[in-house]
């Protein structure tokens, strides 16, 4: 093998194949293969019999799942490499800053939303009597508005009942009108604040 050459690299359960773009194809077995260190973004394959082979890979990724094939082929376990756990302790401290950057703005929107209650209990004094008065009362049967909770309360009927109006006019005639407008099916209510 000379230096510097571009090669396709595969890792087969048997051996190591490299194929080479402009050259020949050259397999070893896994049997010959003595040791596998990575150095950067070079693997370093110790072979019986043979010089130690270089490999740049470009891809930290693919070069930590050949490092970690090879050892497994070796009998090691599996490493983790310097990148990979620099990436990794990158990515638990951005978790952490962002845990931290959200504990940070809900602390604010929660000062924010007492400094907001705080002002308007500060210029309306009796703001808060009032809340607390309407809610007292929730309880007592009696139909309040939905939005202010007030008791005035009109309510409208809107509607004919044409079902009760045909057959009113044709058993009672035209008290059987008035009896359709007693039946109406609409209802609205309308609060007096």
């Amino acid at each position: 093998m000379k230096k510097e050459q571009t090669c396709n690299f595969y890792i087969y359960p048997n051996g190591i194949y490299f194929n080479f773009t402009l050259g020949n194809k050259v397999y070893f077995s896994l049997e010959n293969l003595r040791q596998v260190k990575c150095d950067g973004v070079t693997l370093e394959i110790y072979i019986r019999n043979e010089e130690m082979i270089k490999i740049e890979i470009d891809k930290e990724k693919k070069l930590s799942q050949a490092y970690n094939v090879l050892r497994k082929k070796l009998g090691l376990s599996p490493q983790k490499l310097e990148g990979e756990k620099i990436k990794e302790l990158e990515n638990k401290r951005k978790e952490e800053e962002k845990e931290l950057e959200k504990a940070r703005k809900k602390e604010e929107r929660e000062w924010r939303k007492e400094e907001r209650r705080r002002r308007i209990m500060a210029s309306n004094p009796g703001f808060g009597n009032r809340l607390q008065s309407t809610n007292i009362n929730v309880d007592d049967n009696v139909a309040r508005c939905p939005k202010c909770g007030s008791v005035s309360i009109t309510a409208d009927k809107k509607g004919f009942s044409l079902a009760k109006g045909a057959l009113g006019v044709a058993t009672v005639g035209a008290y059987g009108a008035i009896a359709a407008g007693h039946g109406k099916n609409k209802v609205i209510c309308t609060c007096l604040k």
